[in-house]
């Protein structure tokens, strides 16, 4: 018996700008940003991630709620056929949490996303200190 997928694959995702901010080393969480590109006809879903640097990982998202920023987390994210999803400050974006140790800039993390076809698609993100060149995204989170 024969049983064949019909949809996008990990392989047909992009995954461009990855990064990692750098938290200070008090700070045992961080956040990771980038964008997802489906190129494919078919749309996939995120529906886990996990990070070997992190004792547990997930999809948060920020909006405003009156006058502050609230973040809550995302069972899924649709990345839509031909489309993106993007993870960036003050939006959605991997919540690394439980930190295995302080990172370093310039380390390289891994993280995987697990998608709804029981795929996997494993990202390499390099860690950026944003107190240099982009301090506008400081603070979001």
């Amino acid at each position: 018996m024969l049983l064949t997928f019909q949809g996008a694959h990990a392989a047909d995702l992009v995954v461009k700008n990855a990064w990692v901010r750098l938290s200070p080393p008090v700070v045992n969480n961080s956040a990771a940003y980038m964008v997802v590109q489906n190129p494919s006809t078919e749309n996939v879903k995120l529906i886990g991630v996990s990070c070997d640097a992190a004792a547990s990982a997930g999809i948060h998202t920020m909006h405003m709620d009156g006058n502050r920023m609230v973040m809550h987390p995302e069972n899924e994210v649709d990345i839509p056929a031909k489309g993106e999803a993007q993870f960036k400050p003050g939006g959605s974006h991997v919540m690394l949490m439980g930190l295995k140790h302080p990172l370093k800039e310039g380390e390289i993390v891994k993280i995987v996303f697990h998608l709804s076809n029981n795929e996997s698609l494993t990202v390499s993100a390099p860690v950026r200190d944003m107190r240099m060149n982009h301090g506008h995204h400081g603070g979001m989170h």
